[in-house]
Formats: structure tokens, C-alpha cells, sequence
């Protein structure tokens, strides 16, 4: 048990370590390729240590678990839309401006809004 303990606190130390030395990466070009590559290269790895398990259930239990992580990611990534910086920070800024247009219509002065309100017992 203790072996098993061991092992799992060093695959996430392992993990969090390669994050971090590759995140720098991400900003050079072809940066995010390796990434992928170096993901793909950890992954196959881990894919193969429970293929290669004493218990046959354990690859199959990870092979499906792979199947429904990678078949939810598809659907999330599909469902929010081309992965182009240009139109997510074109949607931010009309959130922005949206929400400036509704603070407007609230101000003071303004047409619209709650207009001046009296304070509690008066």
C-alpha cells in the first residue's frame, strides 16, 4: 500500500513539474506542438502501464475512461466554437461594452433607472 501511496504522489508531483517547465513553451512558436507531443508521450505511457497490468480490467477501464474524457472535450471544444483569439476577444468586448450600456441606463439623471430613493423609516 505504501508503494501505491508513493507512486501516485510522485505522478502528480511528476506532472505539475512538467507543467510548469513547459509552460513558457506555449508562447514560442511551435511551442504548443511540443506540448501536445510531450502530453501524447506521458499519456501513451501511462495507456501502456496499465495495458501491460497483472489485472486485464485495469486497460479497459482506462481505455474507456480515455474514450468518454476525449468524447466530452470534443463536445465542450465543439460547442464553444472555432478556437480563434481575434473573435473570443471580439465576444469579451461586447460583453464589456453591453454591460457599460446597462450601467448608463442606471445612472443618475437618466431617463430610466430606479431614480432617487428614500432612505429606510422615511
Amino acid at each position: 500500500m505504501n508503494d501505491i501511496v508513493q507512486n501516485a504522489f510522485n505522478l502528480a508531483w511528476g506532472m505539475g513539474l512538467s507543467g510548469i517547465q513547459n509552460a513558457p513553451q506555449i508562447m514560442r512558436p511551435g511551442g504548443p506542438l511540443d506540448m501536445a507531443r510531450a502530453a501524447g508521450t506521458m499519456a501513451g505511457a501511462a495507456a501502456q502501464t496499465f495495458s501491460q497490468s497483472l489485472n486485464p480490467d485495469m486497460g479497459r477501464v482506462y481505455e474507456r475512461g480515455d474514450r468518454l474524457q476525449r468524447q466530452s472535450l470534443d463536445a465542450l471544444l465543439n460547442a464553444m466554437g472555432p478556437m480563434d483569439p481575434t473573435a473570443w476577444a471580439d465576444r469579451g468586448l461586447e460583453v464589456w461594452r453591453r454591460m457599460a450600456e446597462t450601467m448608463e441606463s442606471g445612472a443618475p439623471g437618466s431617463a430610466s433607472g430606479w431614480g432617487p430613493v428614500s432612505p429606510p423609516g422615511a
